[in-house]
């Protein structure tokens, strides 16, 4: 059996190799899980990553001894050279075959910012930072000694963010917060994140015109269809619209810029010049889809971190605990499926790096 890498047959008496073989080769030869399945079949086919940026990956150095899995090796590259980097790998010179400037600066992205993944230390500075605080909502601060920190953060945020889904052009809710407390709190929220952690990077985002038809449904199809499986809780989701020229340039992602993360599937090499029922695109990625409802194919994209505005946001809305998504291996085979139907060699290319 050949062991792959990013779609390249590896040459086992290349000492370049040598470090990342046997833990790329434990990965392919046994990966029993459909997370390994998925992370072994990423590895192989991902044509998108150029020689000079494999070889960043490869010579990539370890400050505690060598990593003693693929994943740790992956997760630490995706760590130090693309989330906390200053200036993450992906926007370097190597990496220029995959920014997409036919993206023009009016072009509007979106982008879904799940508000309640983040810690409860981190609603509760928001609230504290803001100017004018309601009665209502200092009764909801008041954590006191029987109200958890998860419960009191549902508390601040389902009452700044109603539900059903909410949009800024149509709000009408007999219990929702008034705009400018909303305003307040996302302003807040943006600079707070913005000074604690500048250089999250990347940012994961989809066309506007491919999204748009979507706004109205549950937030969990926001997710399903933008490659993020169900969280399986109440979680608070904003819409970010946006325009290209903000956030410029804007990419097409590979596996390096998204880490030990299965969901991800790289498009085949017969990707470039792909056209949507929108008319032509831009190639960027393809999204697996989670919903069980069949979806066209979306693009994703990525770009660096930037600081956000409140202008931005456009819409909220909340994922629920019931909502039944596809699991991972039926999401991937499903897209592998779809991808079959858009683009040649499908087949031979995945076959070729799954054996």
């Amino acid at each position: 059996m050949s062991i792959r890498l990013f779609n390249r047959t590896i040459d086992e008496e290349d000492d370049t190799y040598s470090r990342v073989l046997p833990l790329i080769t434990s990965l392919q030869t046994g990966a029993p899980e459909a997370e390994e399945r998925g992370m072994a079949q990423n590895l192989a086919a991902d044509w998108r990553v150029s020689p000079e940026r494999e070889k960043s990956f490869l010579d990539l150095d370890f400050m505690d001894g060598e990593p003693a899995t693929i994943q740790e090796w992956l997760s630490t590259y995706f760590v130090k050279l693309v989330r906390e980097a200053s200036v993450p790998h992906f926007l370097l010179e190597h990496n220029r075959p995959n920014r997409r400037p036919e993206i023009l600066p009016e072009t509007q992205m979106v982008q879904i910012f799940r508000v309640s993944t983040l810690l409860p230390e981190v609603i509760g500075r928001v609230v504290e930072r803001m100017s004018l605080i309601p009665p209502h909502l200092l009764e909801i601060c008041d954590i006191g000694p029987h109200k958890e920190a998860s419960e009191w953060v549902m508390a601040v945020l389902q009452t700044l963010f109603p539900t059903p889904l909410g949009s800024e052009d149509n709000i009408d809710h007999p219990h929702a917060a008034d705009d400018g407390m909303r305003h307040e709190f996302i302003e807040e929220l943006w600079k707070l994140l913005d000074e604690a952690s500048p250089n999250y990077h990347p940012n994961w985002v989809a066309l506007w015109d491919e999204f748009k038809g979507y706004r109205n449904e549950p937030a969990d199809v926001w997710l399903a269809i933008l490659g993020k499986p169900s969280p399986k809780r109440a979680c608070l989701c904003l819409i970010l619209r946006y325009q290209a020229g903000e956030v410029s340039p804007t990419l097409r992602p590979t596996i390096l810029d998204a880490g030990w993360y299965a969901p991800h599937f790289p498009n085949p090499p017969s990707a470039c010049g792909w056209k949507s029922a929108f008319g032509d695109r831009p190639s960027g990625g393809h999204p697996v889809n989670f919903d069980r409802a069949v979806r066209p194919l979306l693009q994703e994209f990525i770009h660096r971190n930037v600081a956000k505005k409140r202008e931005w946001v456009v819409g909220w809305g909340w994922t629920s605990a019931d909502y039944n998504d596809k699991d991972l291996a039926r999401a991937r085979s499903d897209h592998l499926e779809a991808l079959g139907h858009s683009y040649d060699k499908i087949d031979y290319w995945m076959t070729s790096n799954s054996e």
